[in-house]
C-alpha cells in the first residue's frame, strides 16, 4: 500500500499490486499536505507533514479521526520520515527547523 496527497489536505491509500485506492480520508490537515509516508516495520502507521505545520501520525487500527501523535513547526512542514526502527519521527520545516 503507497500513501498519497495528491497536493491536497486529503490521505489516499492505493494498493500498488492491483492498482486500485483503497481508502481516502479527507481533510487531516487544514492546508496542503507534503509527505505522506507509512513507517518501516508497522504497516498499520504512517505520517503526514503539512503546510498547516503540522506533523501527525495515525494509526489505522483506530481509524483517522484522531491523530495518535501530532507536533507543530513555526512554519510549513515539508518533510517527515520515520527513523529505521520506527522510534522517532524526523521533520523538517520551511524556516530550516530540524526537530526530532
Amino acid at each position: 500500500v503507497q500513501g498519497s496527497s495528491g497536493n491536497s489536505q486529503h490521505v489516499y491509500l492505493f494498493d500498488l499490486h492491483y492498482g486500485r485506492l483503497v481508502a481516502k480520508f479527507d481533510n487531516l490537515h487544514s492546508k496542503r499536505i507534503n509527505v505522506v509516508k507509512f513507517a518501516n516495520c508497522s504497516p498499520h502507521i504512517f505520517i503526514s507533514s503539512s503546510l498547516d505545520q503540522k506533523v501527525k501520525v495515525w494509526d489505522l487500527r483506530q481509524g483517522v479521526k484522531t491523530p495518535v501523535f501530532s507536533k507543530s513547526c513555526s512554519k510549513g512542514v515539508v518533510m517527515a520520515c520515520f527513523s529505521p526502527d520506527d522510534q522517532f519521527i524526523l521533520a523538517s520545516a520551511i524556516d530550516n527547523e530540524l526537530k526530532q
